[in-house]
């Protein structure tokens, strides 16, 4: 872990002549920062910004082969993984396994992934899943064999 120390550009852009506030937290050196302009230093400053997307946690099943969801029928997403209007998909629509899969992948705990995903549905419809790049990447390194074509 490495400490930073962050401008609140914000307090500074609000209140003119003002320094902005600092603080320090704490960034997992392994992920990568973005670099912004800080609007109150100009260009030649910049200060370090930590996105959401950098830091989401994901998790994943232990293995491929404990997942033990069905692979037809209509699937009601728990209100953790989908807080959408409608939490039900139907699994014999490509757009409802993809609705399901990726809001799983996402957002589902380890254990709600063992119960509600199939593994050999997931195989044949993880290259059409729209994920975000960390997320594919945790779980292609992980399960090596969704990365193959």
């Amino acid at each position: 872990m490495v400490s930073l120390r962050v401008t609140a550009w914000w307090e500074a852009s609000l209140l003119p002549g003002k320094p902005g506030a600092t603080r320090t937290m704490r960034h997992d050196a392994r992920l990568p920062l973005r670099n912004t302009p800080s609007p109150s230093k100009g260009v030649a400053e910049m200060a370090v910004r930590v996105l959401y997307r950098d830091v989401i946690p994901y998790e994943t099943p232990s293995s491929l082969d404990v997942l033990s969801g069905p692979s037809e029928g209509v699937l009601t997403l728990p209100v953790t993984v989908h807080w959408g209007p409608d939490a039900f998909t139907d699994l014999s629509t490509p757009d409802g396994v993809e609705k399901a899969y990726e809001n799983l992948v996402r957002e589902g705990t380890a254990q709600q992934q063992e119960e509600l995903l199939n593994a050999d549905l997931l195989r044949s419809v993880w290259p059409h899943l729209r994920l975000p790049t960390r997320c594919r990447d945790l779980w292609q390194g992980r399960f090596p064999e969704l990365a193959a074509p």
